[in-house]
């Protein structure tokens, strides 16, 4: 009987250390390094399903030529896209930002 409750113990704590060796390596196999991330390198940053106060809106654009306007309008370094209506929406960057169902914010990395 004693044999038996050392041995339902050492199987337990086998079991275990196991386990905390397979979900150790699994969590080392999802993560990515810092060394391996790639650095986000575009003129424009993007907060999802944001906006702000529109100060301006365009039309029939794809973003790239939103990208475009922005960069060619001195004013304008906070826009919101709707991708769905092809739409631009330049923002007052004074403004709060706030929560949108369909529009994404882009905001430019260079401060003029």
């Amino acid at each position: 009987m004693n044999d038996s409750i050392w041995l339902g113990i050492v199987i337990l704590v086998v079991a275990i250390a196991v386990l905390f060796i397979v979900l150790y390596f699994t969590s080392q196999i999802s993560m990515v390094r810092p060394s391996e991330c790639s650095s986000s390198t575009g003129t424009y940053g993007v907060r999802p399903n944001k906006t702000g106060t529109v100060v301006k809106s365009l039309n029939n654009l794809t973003l790239g030529e939103a990208i475009i306007v922005c960069d060619e309008d001195p004013s304008c370094n906070l826009f919101s896209y709707d991708c769905v209506g092809k739409s631009m929406y330049i923002l007052d960057a004074t403004k709060p930002i706030v929560d949108a169902v369909i529009l994404d914010l882009y905001q430019s990395r260079i401060q003029s």
